[in-house]
């Protein structure tokens, strides 16, 4: 390849480069209509509803402990026998 090809390239990909540049400036700071999530509503969304479902799970895991009822042995008095061996 000579020289002055290599410039006319490489000059056409810088002139590329900006003009991706340009359009994506261009198309992230036009007022569209829809709605965008920012990343700190998005963080605090989810750890919100972490914590609700994490409240859900001990609520039912309280209700289940309290539902279970485990009966006590009943203690009875231990006799002493009197039947030794001879």
């Amino acid at each position: 390849m000579s020289k002055k090809k290599k410039i006319v390239i490489l000059s056409c990909m810088v002139l590329l480069l900006a003009a991706t540049a340009v359009c994506n400036f261009l198309l992230t700071n036009r007022d569209g209509g829809g709605q965008t999530v920012s990343t700190a509503s998005y963080f605090t969304e989810y750890r919100n509803e972490h914590a609700a479902r994490v409240n859900e799970q001990m609520l039912q895991l309280n209700s289940i402990i309290k539902q279970a009822t485990i009966p006590k042995p009943k203690k009875t008095p231990l006799k002493p026998s009197l039947n030794f061996p001879k």
